[in-house]
């Protein structure tokens, strides 16, 4: 055994990768939820560029990523007033939260779909503003249904009226012929 050296200690260094492993895992989940999402959810830059686009969005608008990545975020809105979009752009480089109950969208093949909007800025941990993230959901089955009810309503509105007038109709009937009967007698 001449020339050999003999072994006197060994050194190990571990790293718990636990914490590391379920922030992976979480990051994962909420991509799978955000990608199973009925919503169009997407990201873009400070200059309203379109960053991140989900499968929502795809869905809702269209678009494949490749097209739309890049573009600006303004070619899914329909005609939006110029001033109420600069107003609504700067409340969200302020930091505050938009909601739109009531807005519309344009497809890629250029028709309209009724939405609700959210948007709201994505902060690093400096607590400034990096990025914008919204959030389209689709409402036109909401519509149809609001649709559907106000023609129930505008119904039940004429048959009331209808009721009240063949009640009229019918008392002057009843006098009519109640006189009939009585200069008949």
């Amino acid at each position: 055994m001449a020339g050999r050296t003999k072994l006197s200690f060994w050194l190990a260094m571990l790293e718990d990768i636990s914490v590391l492993k379920r922030e992976e895992i979480m990051l994962e989940q909420m991509a799978a939820i955000t990608e199973a999402s009925g919503d169009a959810i997407f990201r873009s830059d400070l200059n309203m560029d379109i960053e991140f686009w989900g499968k929502g969005a795809e869905r809702l608008y269209g678009y494949t990523p490749e097209e739309i990545l890049g573009r600006p975020v303004g070619i899914l809105h329909d005609g939006v007033d110029s001033q109420n979009l600069r107003e609504a752009v700067a409340k969200i480089r302020n930091g505050e939260t938009i909601f739109d109950p009531s807005s519309r969208g344009r497809h890629k093949d250029g028709h309209l779909i009724p939405i609700s909007v959210q948007v709201y800025p994505i902060k690093d941990k400096a607590k400034r503003i990096v990025a914008y993230a919204a959030t389209h959901r689709d409402i036109s089955e909401m519509k149809q249904m609001e649709g559907q009810l106000l023609h129930a309503q505008r119904m039940e509105t004429a048959g009331l009226l209808a009721g009240g007038v063949a009640h009229d109709f019918n008392n002057i009937l009843t006098v009519i012929l109640g006189s009939s009967t009585l200069l008949r007698s």
